[in-house]
């Protein structure tokens, strides 16, 4: 038994005591607490630093609120995030691949072109700087809402808070409150999870676990896929995929001062028979393990200065469980590596007066990676041989420094300005930028304009990687940081109490854009591309009595260009990437007590990657579009609460892009029954 499914257990034991101790105990939340005015001004604080009114920030902001997590049944964050208009999502049943308006991080890329925080402290797996978003990264049931700022964000948060920035906020321990959640179905699912929530004067402690299991069995290859006659009459066998999360949250509040301790252990885990290697061969199991501890002490020095510091440890590997494959039952590959990260932020917080605020910060980060090693290992004696030299350690260093000026001109109008320098021992400085004006024209219509810069640190990875196998990915220490620069704006139109439009409009351009090309045998990242292009992203909130209806949509055009040696330069549409994507969700309050809500998914053809159009005799092709249904009930007794849940309700065959020859089959239908029981 590891040490989440022991805590996973104390929860239990302690639920179960509530549980008897309990007289009469109400839902935390009833299906109708929330009206379209409080949808329109739910407080946001990711985009400044600063708890604003989602029509004030100075920031395109979606919020994944706690009662869309219940009324769909997420079981994470990346399959709420599907809900936000502007992201795509690419799932190879290792984790989530997120792009952002029509830009996606590429092979294994996993979500890195955006920004990933819990409670405002980043916690990327900093060896390939990709992101959990799955089970594994953190309890479903830990999660208050999640804060999605669409466009740069390196001008506040610095590297990686490239295209987006992702908050998840976790619930306050303020109050008594424990809950359990049994979920199971179709595909072998199970997961049990839960989470403890005490207070006593001063004091406040959370704890949660959660611990599931699923498995996407017979799935074949994509006729689609440029190596399928390699593949054909396999299906994919003993494919499971085991993730496993922890949260602990400690808190002390004293008189003008709170002090915060958070933990958090992440396994990803996952047999991979889609990715670009070890392709079915039943065998190749991914498995890595990330912990983050950190401090946050947020002193109240007067009515004016506020000074927040915040120190943190990360640790990253692959765990002792990852047996990977290339198909040959006689050797095996094996390799190893490790980060151990320290970060500390420190800010100064000034409220001149109620027109003017001033944030003044500066963060170091210590990052030491023991730089991937890669061995072949007997099947048969467990005796490994090394495929290259050892290679010292490196640390990569960065201190940043940054300002944020508010200014609210009038009443209706409102100016911010934010300026940060990066400086990294590797690749040296970058300076960033953002302006945003907010106006509210009437009390019915109100707009934004934004323009900003950031950019993409090269990961160690990146700079300094062996390949598994031969053909695969090696390091180039000579990386660039990839930068971009976008222009957006809103316009909110609250046409009744009951009905509200908005409209995005953006334009971005991406340079020292990072390909994977060939080189020698293997391929490299370099940066000889660039992207640019436009898009409109629109959401329509409709909330009347019993009835809800959200619909966004998204269509973006952008272009790349490559440049290769010898070559002219090959502008092709971004692949990847659907031009147009919607998502629609509907909901009907059968009483106070139970709901029902359909979903439809739309995505528009996706080109192949250039990795596949290469495989495919550079003949590119294009992935059809498809569209998915999903049906959830929902119904509470008390303090239980029942969920019915169908993804993908007519079985819909779907394909995703996927790289060196394979393309990914979507999920079948999955269908799950959900049983929460919580003690307020």
């Amino acid at each position: 038994m590891n040490i989440a499914q022991r805590l996973l257990l104390a929860i239990t034991i302690a639920a179960a005591s509530e549980t008897l101790n309990a007289e009469e105990s109400k839902p935390s939340e009833s299906l109708l607490d929330i009206s379209l005015e409080e949808l329109m001004n739910i407080k946001v604080r990711t985009a400044t630093k600063q708890i604003q009114q989602l029509s004030k920030t100075p920031a395109i902001v979606s919020v994944v609120t706690k009662l869309d997590i219940e009324t769909w049944g997420y079981q994470s964050v990346g399959e709420a995030l599907k809900q936000v208009p502007g992201l795509y999502a690419i799932h190879d049943y290792v984790g989530y691949n997120y792009g952002v308006r029509g830009i996606n991080g590429g092979q294994r890329g996993y979500s890195k072109i955006v920004k990933l925080m819990i409670n405002g402290v980043a916690i990327p797996f900093r060896a390939d700087s990709t992101n959990f978003l799955g089970p594994e990264l953190i309890p479903i049931e830990a999660v208050e809402r999640i804060e999605v700022v669409r466009g740069p964000g390196s001008a506040l948060y610095g590297e990686n808070a490239f295209l987006g920035v992702i908050n998840v906020i976790t619930k306050s321990s303020e109050s008594d409150y424990s809950q359990l959640q049994l979920n199971v179905g179709s595909n072998q699912y199970t997961s049990l999870s839960g989470i403890l929530s005490k207070r006593k004067d001063r004091w406040g402690f959370t704890l949660s676990a959660d611990i599931s299991r699923y498995n996407y069995d017979d799935l074949s290859l994509p006729s689609s896929s440029p190596s399928y006659e390699l593949f054909d009459q396999l299906e994919s066998n003993n494919a499971d995929v085991r993730p496993t999360s922890l949260f602990i949250e400690l808190g002390y509040d004293m008189v003008n001062a709170s002090q915060k301790l958070m933990l958090s252990y992440s396994r990803k885990d996952a047999v991979a028979e889609f990715i670009d290697f070890g392709t079915l061969s039943h065998e190749n199991r991914i498995s890595l393990d990330q912990s983050l501890l950190n401090y946050n002490i947020d002193w109240h020095l007067n009515e004016k200065l506020d000074l927040k510091s915040s120190l943190s440890y990360s640790n990253g590997k692959p765990s002792s469980k990852e047996r990977l494959s290339l198909g040959d039952p006689s050797v095996f590959p094996h390799r190893e590596f490790e980060f151990n990260a320290y970060e500390l932020n420190t800010e100064l917080h000034f409220n001149q007066n109620t027109t003017n605020s001033i944030i003044f910060g500066i963060d170091y980060i210590y990052d030491e990676e023991s730089l991937i090693q890669v061995f072949s290992v007997d099947a048969s004696t467990g005796n490994q041989t090394a495929l290259a030299q050892p290679r010292d350690d490196v640390v990569l260093k960065n201190i940043g420094a940054f300002v944020q000026w508010q200014k609210n001109i009038k009443d209706n109008q409102a100016f911010t300005f934010n300026i940060r320098n990066d400086d990294h021992n590797i690749y040296g400085s970058n300076l960033n930028y953002r302006l945003g004006y907010v106006a509210n024209f009437t009390e019915k219509i109100s707009s934004k304009f934004l323009l900003g810069s950031s950019y993409k640190a090269p990961a160690a990875m990146q700079l300094y990687a062996q390949p598994i196998y031969p053909g695969e990915v090696i390091g180039n220490a000579n990386l660039l940081p990839e930068e971009a620069i976008t222009l957006e704006s809103e316009l909110l139109w609250k046409v009744s109490s009951e009905l509200a439009i908005n409209f995005n409009f953006w334009i971005t351009e991406i340079k020292n854009k990072v390909e994977l090309l060939p080189f020698g045998p293997n391929v490299q990242p370099q940066n000889s591309g660039k992207q640019e292009g436009s898009g409109i992203e629109t959401e329509v909130k409709w909330i009347r009595n019993q009835d809800s209806l959200i619909v966004n949509l998204a269509y973006q055009d952008m272009l790349n260009e490559t440049d290769i040696l010898f070559q002219a330069p090959q502008v092709a549409p971004t692949s990847m990437y659907p031009k147009l994507t919607s998502f629609i969700r509907y909901r009907y309050l059968l009483d106070e007590t139970s709901s029902w809500g359909v979903t439809y998914q739309y995505s528009s053809e996706r080109r192949a990657t250039n990795s596949n159009i290469r495989e495919n005799l550079l003949q590119p092709y294009q992935l059809p579009e498809y569209s998915l249904v999903g049906l959830s009930y929902s119904k509470r007794w008390g303090n239980t609460r029942f969920q019915l849940k169908v993804d993908n309700l007519f079985d819909q065959d779907f394909v995703e892009p996927g790289f060196l020859g394979i393309d990914i089959p979507g999920l079948k239908q999955q269908i799950s029954l959900g049983i929460t029981y919580e003690v307020n």
